[in-house]
């Protein structure tokens, strides 16, 4: 019997495919997931740690900012807005490059945790769509340029002008 792995969504036999068995949070029930092979399994799990481990990093990180642990739906819902414009781990070199700037912005005074998480967010995505981490940032070759200095001197003679009386006296 074929089955479809989870990752590429190719078509595989079921005796041959990686099988892990999950159960549900909710209701209990356990689920079978198919891979091609263990190793294809087990890069699509780092690759999922390191994302959470990213996105951990991001979140505590504001939530040291903030003085407190942000529990605001609005915040998440700007949190979708930084990932359109860079990954996490970009936003968190530019909020450990900019952490003092960013930390006095939170220690202003707000009416609601509402307008700060906004003000926050909106300096966010201002920043990060110019933002280039600074071991990313590659250094324009240095042009040296080789000044000739030229000596004008004004022409000596210049020609007058004359009226049509001196030029008949010429002939």
């Amino acid at each position: 019997m074929l089955v479809t792995c989870q990752i590429c969504k190719k078509k595989i036999e079921r005796d041959t495919a990686y099988k892990i068995t999950k159960i549900g949070p909710l209701n209990g029930k356990k689920s079978n997931f198919y891979y091609c092979s263990e190793a294809e399994w087990q890069e699509e799990e780092d690759r999922k740690n390191k994302a959470k481990a990213d996105k951990d990093k991001v979140y505590y990180l504001i939530c040291d900012m903030f003085g407190y642990e942000i529990q605001n739906t609005q915040f998440f819902d700007e949190w979708v807005c930084w990932n359109k414009l860079k990954s996490n781990e970009i936003i968190y070199k530019y909020l450990r490059d900019n952490e003092t700037y960013l930390q006095q912005i939170c220690d202003k005074s707000y009416d609601n945790e509402y307008h700060k998480i906004r003000y926050f967010s909106a300096i966010l995505k201002n920043s990060l769509r110019d933002y280039v981490p600074k071991a990313d940032v590659v250094e324009a070759p240095k042009i040296v340029v080789e000044e000739v200095m030229y000596n004008v001197t004004p022409s000596s003679t210049r020609n007058r002008r004359r009226g049509l009386a001196d030029l008949e006296d010429d002939i």
